[in-house]
This record gives C-alpha cells, sequence and structure tokens, in this order.
C-alpha cells in the first residue's frame, strides 16, 4: 500500500529539486506552475501567510507522486475556515499535483491522508486544476470513497494558448478578418508618430534588475489611471525578480518593450519554460491606449517567436477580449470542494448546500407582459 510523507518546511522542500525534476519532466501535463523552482520561489513569497503541505505519495522509499498544498486561513463563502488547497494567487493561472502515472491507487493513497488528518483543516478546495489531467475526476472518486462530501468539479477558468505551427503569413491569414484590420490599424497609427519607435527585447540576465524596474514602473503608470486592477506591491515584484533570475538558465526570461524615443509605452514580461512561453505581466501607458501599442507589442513578439523554430506554444496565461484576438484555443480549469466528518467542517458543507439551493431555487426575474393589441 502507498503510503503519503509530510514536509512543512521550505529547506526541505529544496532538497527534492531533483526528485521533483525527475518527476515532472515523466508527466504527461508538465508546465511553468507545477516546476520545482516556480514552487519554492512562491513557497519563499507566499508561503508565510500558512502551513506548508507538500504531501509525497511513496511506493516503500520512491516518490511517485506530490501534491504541493498550503492551509490557509481566509473565507469559504464569506465563512471563516481552514482551507487546505493547491498553491494558488493572482499569479498562478492553473495549480495540480506533480503524477507522471495517475493511477486510482496515488490517489486513494492522498485521500486516506486527508480523511485521517481531518483535524488540521475544515474545507479541502481545489482550484485551477485543467480539466484534461483527470487530476479532478480521480480526486473526487478517491474522496468519496473515503466517506467525504464531494461537491461535483465545475468550470473554473478558460486560459488562451496558441500553438506556433506553420509559417507567420498563413497563422496571420487564418485570423479574422477584424482582427487583421484591428491589428494592422494599430501598426499604422504607431508607424504614424513623430517619435522614434523602437521594439526592444531584453534577456540579458546582468541587467534583469533595472529590466523589471523598467517594467513595473510601466505598471505604475497603468495602474493611476487603471482602478479596475490590482497593484503589484513590493512582495509581488520581488517575487517576479526571483523567479526570472532562477529560470534566466537554461529556458531564460525575455522583457519586450515598444519605446517612443527610449521611454516605455507597452511592455510584456515572459518565461521560457519547456518549449513554451508563458505571458506573465503585460502593461502599456493607457493615456496612449487610443494607439492599442499593446497590439503592436505582441504582434512583433509573435512574429519573433515564430521565426525561431523553437516555441512550440505560447501560454497567454490568462483569457480576455484581447486574447482571443491571437487564439481561439483556451485550456479549462475546474474546481471542487470536500467536507469531512468534523463538525464545522460538517457545518460548512450544509451551508454551502442551503446556498446552492437558494440559487437553483431562485425564480428567474418578472418580464413584462406583451401589450395587447
Amino acid at each position: 500500500m502507498l503510503s503519503v510523507e509530510r514536509i512543512d518546511s521550505i529547506p526541505e522542500l529544496r532538497g527534492l529539486r531533483s526528485i521533483w525534476n525527475d518527476l515532472l519532466e515523466r508527466s504527461q501535463h508538465a508546465n511553468l506552475f507545477l516546476s520545482h523552482e516556480w514552487i519554492t520561489t512562491w513557497c519563499d513569497h507566499f508561503g508565510g501567510k500558512g502551513r506548508l503541505w507538500i504531501l509525497l505519495v511513496k511506493d516503500g522509499p520512491q516518490v511517485v507522486g506530490i501534491a504541493p498544498m498550503i492551509v490557509r486561513r481566509a473565507g469559504y463563502g464569506k465563512i471563516p475556515a481552514r482551507i487546505l488547497g493547491l498553491l494558488t494567487n493572482r499569479h498562478v493561472s492553473r495549480a495540480d499535483f506533480v503524477i507522471p502515472t495517475a493511477t486510482p491507487e496515488v490517489f486513494a493513497a492522498l485521500a486516506r491522508f486527508w480523511r485521517d488528518q481531518a483535524a488540521e483543516y475544515d474545507v479541502l478546495h481545489l482550484e485551477r486544476v485543467p480539466s484534461d489531467s483527470g487530476t479532478m475526476d480521480f480526486t473526487a472518486r478517491a474522496l468519496q470513497r473515503e466517506g467525504l462530501v464531494v461537491s461535483a468539479p465545475v468550470l473554473d477558468r478558460r486560459l488562451r494558448h496558441l500553438r506556433v505551427t506553420g509559417d507567420w503569413q498563413s497563422y496571420l491569414s487564418a485570423r479574422s478578418r477584424n482582427a487583421r484590420n484591428n491589428i494592422t490599424k494599430a501598426r499604422n497609427r504607431i508607424s504614424a508618430r513623430s517619435e522614434t519607435v523602437t521594439f526592444v527585447c531584453d534577456r540579458d540576465r546582468n541587467r534583469l534588475d533595472s529590466s523589471m524596474a523598467s517594467l513595473f514602473a510601466l505598471h505604475s503608470i497603468a495602474r493611476k489611471r487603471r482602478t479596475d486592477r490590482a497593484a503589484l506591491d513590493e512582495r509581488d515584484r520581488k517575487f517576479h525578480i526571483a523567479l526570472a533570475r532562477d529560470l534566466a538558465e537554461p529556458d531564460g526570461f525575455e522583457n519586450w518593450f515598444l519605446t517612443f524615443d527610449g521611454r516605455p509605452i507597452a511592455g510584456l514580461h515572459c518565461i521560457r519554460h519547456g518549449g513554451a512561453i508563458y505571458l506573465l505581466l503585460t502593461d502599456h501607458d493607457s493615456a496612449l491606449a487610443q494607439l492599442r501599442p499593446g497590439w503592436c507589442l505582441v504582434e512583433h513578439a509573435l512574429r519573433e517567436w515564430w521565426g525561431e523554430n523553437s516555441t512550440q506554444i505560447v501560454d497567454f496565461n490568462g483569457d480576455s477580449q484581447f486574447l482571443s484576438v491571437w487564439t481561439d484555443r483556451a485550456r479549462t480549469t475546474e474546481r471542487l470542494s470536500a467536507f469531512h466528518h468534523r463538525p464545522y467542517s460538517r457545518l460548512l458543507s450544509g451551508l454551502r448546500r442551503i446556498k446552492t439551493s437558494i440559487r437553483r431555487g431562485r425564480p428567474k426575474p418578472a418580464t413584462r407582459p406583451e401589450p395587447v393589441t
């Protein structure tokens, strides 16, 4: 029978590097957000607000799977609770377990551990798990067999991505006429400016700090004119710098800038990992939004990546009307919650069922009757 060992310190987590990377290389669903570098950097900067639960699934002495998790105090439906979940926040578009071979036995071992450790948390909440990984189905069945109350997995997010295949002109011609016209208009508006227009790609590790400072300065300018976006605080900025430094070799980071007379007006921060390019930060000067500088910068970067013959996927790390211009492809993520037998968890489960019933039973808004003629 498989066993589960929990580690809860960052030094122990760092010691798993070789084991972690070996498991991830053999996983069919490997991505940047599951890499050892990402996980350890995330824990360094954001793990202090919870208790780490790095779960090692073992077959004897051999590690066959890892579940990177954390227990945090937060609101569950506006009710305070200790939530056991994956390592997610605003910087993480998707999360999962590192399991090369997903078998019922591996998930059964995790479910037994979660059941036996019920005193340590109130609700198990998994979110941003890719629908195609199979994790949710395996997890839900294993939890139900252990007697936990499990909500059915539901759609969480859509994440745009683009496969780099064929040549650039074939890709561009496959986009909608409206998209092509908007790209051309943006390019023409930028070209018509009197300033000297340049595109800059910075990959130099020695200039990392100054390059990131330019990107953050652009973010601050954009943030002053847009109140719908949360600002990056000092911890967020240190996280992105540390991550770029850790991944500078062998894959690398890229910062792209569109400049007017040397002044950045749009920027992209990207990380290369496993044949993919991940767009992590994008910003533009909102005072020049009518020029659509972001459109021009993304088009320029895509052209360059298309000509490399090494990039396989561009991961846009989100979903928006702007991103839909560049690709129709989107992967979905799911979320689920599970509750154990202890009283407070049962209370949360009951309240959730009541809220769900109220939402489902809520009558539709009355419609105005058609006039009698």
